[in-house]
């Protein structure tokens, strides 16, 4: 997988934010039980419920933490498929449970103010199949030539899956997420 940025971005404090999770080794049995605390970087994290991925570096859960799926590309099993006379599509390999992490939608981050975007936009507008995925209200990812599988994801009128934007050590992420059981 090849993600570019225009720049290299070391994450700062202020990107950072820890979590109060606590490792399941270092859990003592009445917290295990409690349903208000969050183990291993559950459903419960603090950074999870904010849509920001922990960083291993900080996060109290390290290894064990659960809310790192960006950075350790745990994608669902996913392979591309002619879908006729639609071009192609993504097909999944395995059962994928509601809100699971599918893969992270990556490629080319331009500015849409660029001359370099506006010529690609332009270029773009005469195209009936384009990937461009608006990162924010200034930025495009574009995986037409350096992404990955997941510019192979159709429309739907009745989705099976959403994007959502992560704050990932600092920068936006675009994931890809299932919206309901996927089998």
């Amino acid at each position: 997988s090849i993600y570019l940025n225009r720049r290299k971005k070391v994450p700062t404090e202020d990107d950072i934010f820890v979590c109060d999770c606590i490792p399941s080794s270092r859990a003592t049995k009445e917290q295990l039980e409690d349903p208000d605390v969050s183990i291993d970087c559950g459903p419960k994290c603090i950074n999870k419920l904010i849509s920001t991925e922990c960083d291993i570096w900080t996060c109290p859960c390290a290894t064990s933490c659960q809310n790192m799926r960006f950075q350790t590309h745990c994608d669902s099993c996913v392979y591309p498929i002619p879908t006729g006379g639609k071009g192609w599509g993504l097909a999944a390999g395995e059962d994928i449970p509601r809100d699971s992490f599918i893969i992270r939608y990556i490629g080319e981050v331009f500015s849409v103010h660029s001359e370099h975007g506006r010529a690609k936009l332009a270029e773009y507008g005469k195209s009936t199949c384009t990937y461009l995925m608006r990162q924010n209200s200034k930025e495009v990812i574009d995986p037409t030539y350096k992404g990955n599988i997941a510019r192979f994801i159709n429309h739907s009128c009745e989705p099976n899956c959403v994007t959502q934007k992560w704050n990932v050590l600092g920068e936006i992420g675009v994931g890809i997420f299932a919206l309901r059981d996927i089998i």
